[in-house]
């Protein structure tokens, strides 16, 4: 694992998933926030990502192509 951003809402960095290398993003918690409002947000807020990446690479803007959402961890992987 390679860390490439660090910002106030997530974690950047390259990975492998099922044997090829990938872009992560992570959403990381945070620790002031009560424990279910973070969890709620978090999700959303991967959620919208998602379908928003979605939403523009179906209309023809280039972007990351989305490999796997895993809502649990709140990550999104990307080639």
């Amino acid at each position: 694992m390679k860390i490439l951003c660090r910002g106030a809402e997530s974690i950047i960095y390259l990975d492998r998933f099922e044997d090829q290398k990938v872009l992560v993003k992570e959403r990381i918690k945070k620790n002031y926030r009560i424990e279910q409002i973070d969890q709620a947000l978090r999700k959303t807020r991967t959620r919208k990502e998602v379908k928003l990446l979605t939403e523009a690479r179906k209309c023809g803007v280039p972007t990351p192509k989305i490999l796997h959402v895993d809502e649990l961890n709140h990550k999104i992987i990307m080639e």
